[in-house]
């Protein structure tokens, strides 16, 4: 077949075009995975290695992280989607366990109130916000406030989840702990030990749930003036304390000291 005038250029005119668009595309391409990979791994990552600072008892460095996630999620998907909300309650919580606690509060009625109106009022995130706002309110001293708070959590996550599941024990255990402040130690005493109860059998002896509910009930025990007992459950605390979390944890380092105090008042 003859070759018309002209094929020889437009040949190579197309395969140009076609290049060109192959190009573009691949090069789409690689912007497109680097957005996904911004959008979605690196502040999850971020997020990941602040939850394993706050799980290792680094406060500081856990606040750090979230506020690192929190910025970049803020920006890429803004400050009401669903993967920005857990980096501003993570960075709640690790300034209330560095005793910012009026930061802390603010930070969680913040989270609260975008939870409720995003996910609703009985979104177990929502109600995790609720129980952070009581702790707020318990740590500056308005007890019978926060009191009421647990009470509604507990009493909701009874009703959503069953009486035995983690977070309901969870919010038990703050009620008797509210209860405890205002010394109502007895009746503090008698939470504590039906969730104590429940977390040996579903969860075991050494597990950091048990291990937390054995200290604040060593606690109960000691205002009520029972150093035996509270010491013997002290002991529990510090020496599982030290597998669970390790011995530099602050929870082991609570659990320790508390042992000692009660060894000195034997």
């Amino acid at each position: 077949m003859r070759q018309q005038p002209g094929d020889s250029n437009r040949r190579p005119s197309s395969f140009r075009r076609l290049t060109a668009v192959a190009l573009i595309l691949v090069i789409l391409g690689v912007a497109g995975g680097l957005a996904l990979w911004i959008r979605q791994v690196d502040p999850a990552q971020r997020f990941a290695r602040a939850e394993a600072r706050f799980a290792q008892g680094d406060y500081a460095g856990a606040e750090t992280g979230y506020r690192a996630a929190l910025k970049l999620q803020e920006r890429l998907v803004g400050p009401e989607h669903s993967d920005t909300l857990p980096s501003r309650m993570g960075l709640a919580k690790s300034l209330f366990s560095q005793g910012k606690t009026a930061e802390a509060e603010t930070e969680h009625r913040a989270v609260l109130k975008l939870k409720a109106r995003v996910l609703g009022a009985e979104h177990p995130d929502t109600l995790s916000a609720r129980m952070g706002v009581a702790n707020t309110l318990l740590s500056l001293g308005k007890s019978p406030e926060a009191e009421a708070k647990f009470r509604a959590v507990f009493n909701l996550r009874e009703r959503l989840l069953g009486p035995e599941h983690p977070d309901t024990l969870s919010s038990r255990m703050a009620v008797a702990t509210a209860l405890s402040v205002q010394n109502k130690s007895a009746e503090a005493e008698s939470q504590y030990r039906t969730v104590l109860q429940v977390q040996e059998r579903i969860l075991g002896n050494d597990h950091p749930d048990t291990l937390t509910t054995c200290h604040n009930l060593t606690l109960s025990l000691a205002m009520q003036g029972r150093v035996v007992a509270a010491r013997e459950l002290a002991r529990r605390a510090m020496v599982g304390g030290a597998k669970a979390w390790g011995p530099a944890h602050p929870s082991t380092k609570n659990a320790e000291n508390l042992y000692e105090r009660l060894t000195r008042e034997q």
